[in-house]
């Protein structure tokens, strides 16, 4: 017997993959109060995964880990070959099966580590990177991603 967990058919699905940040100052996940109350907030209001960490000490290694479910390798990071990325399994793809529709949001600049043709590969409807945002918004010591779909 299968347990439900969504109370809702189609719900609203937010990956937030937070970079170079560390538990300890994330409420929801039993860090500091009060240093992350709208990030709490979204927390108490879907599904929050406490256990799922990336691979790979560098960011595009763990970008591949975590939508793609592709181990890190030691000499050489597989996002640097587009030829290769293509044939990746992706979280997008099966959601794009599922009926939606996903942007990805990148703080930073897409062109790194040739993060932009993975996400091209991935077959994902919007690319948002520091460029579409106001620079009197932009922060350049702080670099976040989201996906949503």
């Amino acid at each position: 017997m299968s347990q439900r967990l969504l109370t809702t058919q189609r719900p609203n699905i937010i990956f937030i993959i937070l970079e170079s940040f560390t538990a300890k100052f994330v409420g929801c996940l039993g860090g500091e109060p009060g240093v992350t109350p709208n990030l709490d907030k979204i927390a108490k209001e879907g599904m929050l995964f406490t256990h799922i960490y990336a691979s790979g000490e560098r960011s595009e290694k763990g970008l591949v880990a975590l939508l793609s479910g592709y181990p890190t390798q030691t000499t050489i990071s597989i996002i640097k070959s587009p030829s290769k990325t293509e044939g990746l399994p992706h979280l997008n793809r099966i959601l794009k099966q599922q009926g939606y529709h996903s942007s990805y949001y990148y703080g930073g600049e897409l062109a790194f580590a040739n993060i932009k043709s993975y996400l091209l590969n991935a077959g994902y409807d919007r690319l948002v990177s520091k460029y579409d945002f106001d620079k009197k918004d932009y922060i350049q010591n702080g670099v976040f991603m989201i996906m949503c779909c």
